[in-house]
């Protein structure tokens, strides 16, 4: 197994260019250099890495700011001042439907007051 790796590895090492190689033998013999150049690109990659498999998994990520508006009133004129039982449970649906989505749960208009920190004694 080893020497099948081997003899792979020296076909690749075979095909690359006598000028690359010359370099190749010049920056390694400055070990300094070559393990800063090393030690930075393992860096970058882990923190690629690291960046592919931790990052934002949410891709519909909302950045605009709920703002409880004002739900619009259905106003019907009457004529009639008797109606039937089944239109105002209709009416009385309606409205509380209305109240319902006009509801806001997180509360969000609700904001503690800003507090200054610049304390003098």
């Amino acid at each position: 197994m080893k020497e099948r790796i081997l003899n792979i590895g020296l076909k690749i090492w075979s095909k690359v260019p006598q000028q690359f190689k010359e370099l190749l033998y010049k920056f390694y013999l400055n070990k300094k250099p070559f393990w800063a150049v090393m030690i930075s690109i393992g860096l970058i990659l882990l923190i690629l890495v690291i960046g592919l498999v931790f990052g934002n998994r949410n891709k519909n990520v909302s950045t605009t700011k709920n703002i409880p508006t004002p739900t619009p009133q259905n106003q019907t004129i009457q004529t009639n001042k008797d109606l039937d039982v089944l239109s105002k449970i209709e009416l009385d649906l309606n409205k509380l439907k209305n109240q319902i989505e006009s509801f806001d749960i997180n509360q969000s208009r609700l904001k503690s007051p800003p507090l200054n920190f610049d304390i003098a004694f």
